[in-house]
């Protein structure tokens, strides 16, 4: 693997998805700023009641906050974590599920495959296009969501999201979520010949993960240290498998026949 190799498709992808990377890193902070944002303090948007064994636990593991203070880190861990799961998903749908299929829509791929440059390096100087956007986007809101506790004077919350829990979530599990999400809308743009095609078959696949990995985020995962890692082992794991999978099914000579 060259690393030069995937800086070649890296400023290739950008150069054919430049206006839509303008639009979508703006975008998403804005609608983050504006609308995403304040319900992470609007605290009286959810039913604490729903929460009640859940807060319990949360007391157990901070006797020394009292019951408003607890009420707030839960929700926090709850909404704010499943918003970034969420975006994780939202992000490659709009951008990787095309990234090879549009390339063959436009008959462009030929010149990508003329270049000395391997299947693996192909893939992966894609795929870092749109992992490197969603990263952005999600640790934005995540300081976002800093500052404005810094500026609601919840000192106990920003401790809190400084845990090593919050850290690990944000910059390690995150991202292989989102490098795993990636490869499989890369490998159905693979095997798809529309870009309708790939949104639909997309959706599809994707959709039973979203929901997955939102339940179990539903307050439970940031709590339990075990939760964390088996999701981080399981997507790891699956991330590996499906990049396997996709190298073997970016068949050059089968597209350049078949599309």
């Amino acid at each position: 693997m060259k690393i030069n190799n995937i800086k070649i498709i890296f400023m290739h992808q950008i150069k054919v998805n430049k206006l839509r990377l303008l639009f979508l890193l703006p975008g998403f902070m804005i609608i983050i700023l504006m609308f995403i944002l304040p319900t992470i303090v609007d605290y009286q948007s959810i039913q604490v009641n729903n929460y009640s064994e859940l807060l319990s636990l949360y007391r157990q593991q901070n006797p020394l906050l009292d019951n408003n203070n607890l009420i707030i880190i839960m929700l926090t861990d709850i909404k704010l974590l499943n918003y970034l799961l969420v975006m994780s998903f939202i992000i490659p749908m709009f951008l990787t599920i095309d990234f090879i299929v549009k390339e063959k829509e436009e008959r462009t791929i030929e010149n990508l495959f003329s270049l000395p440059i391997t299947d693996f390096e192909i893939l992966l100087g894609k795929i870092l296009v749109s992992l490197i956007t969603t990263i952005i986007i999600i640790w934005f809101f995540y300081f976002s969501t800093l500052i404005v506790s810094y500026y609601y004077n919840y000192r106990f919350l920003l401790s809190h999201l400084f845990s090593l829990k919050w850290l690990f979530s944000i910059f390690i599990l995150i991202p292989v979520i989102s490098y795993f999400i990636n490869i499989v809308a890369i490998t159905i743009s693979c095997l798809v010949n529309k870009y309708q095609t790939s949104q639909f078959v997309a959706t599809l696949v994707l959709s039973p993960f979203m929901v997955f990995f939102v339940l179990i985020s539903n307050g439970t995962l940031i709590f339990y240290n075990r939760y964390l890692i088996f999701l981080f082992v399981f997507t790891l794991i699956t991330s590996i498998v499906f990049s396997k999978i996709s190298i073997k099914l970016f068949n050059r000579e089968r597209m350049l026949v078949r599309f």
